[in-house]
């Protein structure tokens, strides 16, 4: 059993079988897709909520605000929030700043879910420092140039050591540029931390 806080009611998370239609939320009738929404709750859909909450591991002030899951094309898409009235730091000087705006919605890639292409939206706000002006906040998510998750990347290079590029796209359906992306960020970070010295030999 899960104790939810913020709506004060007792979820059995582990007791449900996602998908599936015992707790189906809203079924729109021209197609099998799912619709959970945390906004407008009643009674159905908390439990996978909840689920995806825990396993993607969001805290607050993210939440979770709908899921949508159509089972024809085998993909989950998770639609996350931030509460508010919620300061963020500043990603120059930390300092804690209110929100200013919200950046055009982002799709992240992420690990599949029960062998479903799952992807997170989200719209990343901008802070407004007295010193350093309005800046987009740092993703938690992933990086600025990638439209995967730091999760994602990481499986995408894991098995670019194993296989070609080619492979790997063909592995997780993916198509080239961003797999070959994914490379060129790692090798940008790996020569970043790698120590500048004189070489002792030449020839």
């Amino acid at each position: 059993m899960w104790v939810d806080t913020t709506y004060g009611i007792v979820v059995p998370v582990f007791e449900t079988v996602f998908p599936g239609p015992l707790n189906p939320g809203k079924q729109e009738a021209s197609c099998a897709v799912w619709i959970v929404s945390v906004k407008a709750w009643d009674g159905g859909g908390m439990q996978e909520t909840v689920f995806f909450t825990e396993i993607l591991g969001i805290t607050r002030p993210w939440f979770i605000s709908k899921i949508i899951l159509t089972k024809e094309n085998q993909r989950v898409d998770i639609y996350v929030e931030h509460s508010a009235e919620f300061a963020f730091p500043c990603p120059q000087c930390q300092r804690l700043c209110s929100v200013y705006d919200h950046m055009k919605e982002r799709e992240f890639r992420h690990l599949n879910v029960c062998q479903m292409a799952t992807f997170i939206h989200v719209r990343l706000p901008r802070i407004e420092c007295p010193e350093h002006g309005v800046l987009q906040i740092v993703s938690g998510f992933g990086e600025d140039k990638s439209s995967m998750t730091y999760e994602f990347e990481r499986l995408v290079i894991d098995l670019q050591q194993e296989c070609t590029v080619e492979s790997v796209c063909r592995l997780l359906n993916l198509n080239w540029h961003p797999s070959w992306g994914v490379m060129e960020r790692a090798v940008e970070r790996g020569q970043e931390r790698k120590a500048h010295r004189i070489p002792e030999r030449i020839g």
